[in-house]
């Protein structure tokens, strides 16, 4: 079966910043200090909406928006990270170097509302 490892910069055209966590303890209580203000990298990428995915959470139902990212090989990028675009947050849900050739990446994200 083929894939295709090719990214055409064409088809990058929405500019992503991935951020990694920062635990620091509290003085007062020394309970951790979670904050997502460190700037990994910013990449060009392409975002492709999936969709909402409905959950049902407790007692309530939950509308979960998917979005999948492809975007150039680039190492550190995990499943602790966050990312932005235009203003709106994202969690990392999964990240695959395809066919392990370090070309070209996918990053499954989930809108943080």
């Amino acid at each position: 079966m083929y894939i295709d490892l090719t990214v055409r910069g064409g088809e990058l055209k929405h500019r992503l910043t991935f951020y990694s966590k920062t635990t620091t303890k509290s003085l007062s209580t020394g309970t951790d200090i979670i904050s997502w203000t460190e700037e990994y990298c910013t990449v060009w990428a392409m975002l492709t909406p999936q969709g909402d995915r409905k959950a049902f959470i407790g007692d309530r139902f939950s509308q979960q928006d998917i979005d999948v990212v492809t975007l150039r090989y680039r190492p550190g990028i995990n499943e602790t990270m966050q990312a932005e675009f235009k203003g709106r947050r994202f969690q990392i849900l999964d990240v695959m170097d395809v066919q392990e050739a370090r070309i070209k990446m996918i990053v499954v994200l989930q809108e943080i509302h």
